[in-house]
Order: structure tokens, then C-alpha cells, then sequence
């Protein structure tokens, strides 16, 4: 394989959608998904409420599953469940700071330990979509 566009990495994505979806949809009121790759943490997506994550995810699963297919580690790692608990409180913790609407397409940036991301507000305070990743882990 040699990046996200080879064919291979197309074919594992193609392979494995359906039963990721399938599993998802078992699961009542799914915001978001949290990528983890080789046992850690890598980023998360959340969306203000299901039938929005229902709309978005389609495309954010096959990007998790394209850098999933280009991990060295074939077998699953023990995932530590502390670690993507602090990886939330980060997210829920950071400090935002507000963009103006040109920036990244995004209206405000929060960073926290490790953590940043982008989040695109609703009108009532909430947030529609949020995109946050782990700068080290």
C-alpha cells in the first residue's frame, strides 16, 4: 500500500463500511466516533446530534477506515479507556477561541493538553460538527 488512494487501501475501506455502519446503527443516538489507531487515540468527530452524525459520518468512517487500512499493526491493541476519557475531557475542557468564518471554514479552534480541533456552532450554542485530534500521544 502506498497511500490513502491506492487501491488496496480503497478495497479494505470498501470491505469494511458496511459493518461498521451496521454496527453503529445497533447503537441508539451515536453523535460521534473516536479514531484509534495501534491501541491510542487519534482524533475524534462529533456532531451536535444523531441525525446530524447520521448525515456526516458516511464520509468520516471512510476517512477513519483509509488511515486505518495504512496502520503497521494488523491486530488489535488493548484499548485504554482512561486515555480516551482524558482525550473528552480535553475536548470538553479546551479553551476556545472564536475565528472568523473565512478561517478554515470554521467558527472557533480549542486547544487543551494535547488535544485541538475545530467546531462549527449551532445558532443555539451548541455545536453542529466537531473535528479534534491528539498532538501527541
Amino acid at each position: 500500500m502506498s497511500g490513502v488512494a491506492s487501491k488496496e487501501v480503497r478495497q479494505s475501506v470498501n470491505l469494511n463500511i458496511r459493518g461498521v455502519q451496521d454496527q453503529l446503527a445497533k447503537q441508539k443516538d451515536v453523535v460521534g466516533v473516536i479514531f484509534i489507531v495501534d491501541g491510542k487515540v487519534q482524533s475524534a468527530d462529533i456532531f451536535g446530534n444523531s441525525s446530524l452524525f447520521k448525515t456526516g459520518s458516511p464520509s468520516v468512517l471512510r476517512s477513519y477506515l483509509a488511515e486505518a487500512a495504512l496502520s503497521k499493526h494488523k491486530t488489535p491493541e488493548k484499548l485504554d479507556l482512561e486515555q480516551v476519557a482524558n482525550f473528552l475531557r480535553e475536548i470538553n475542557r479546551g479553551r476556545r477561541r472564536g475565528l472568523s468564518p473565512q478561517e478554515n471554514g470554521a467558527y472557533s479552534k480549542i486547544a487543551a493538553g494535547k488535544t485541538v480541533g475545530v467546531e462549527m456552532p449551532s445558532k443555539d450554542g451548541g455545536i453542529l460538527h466537531g473535528n479534534y485530534a491528539r498532538t501527541g500521544n
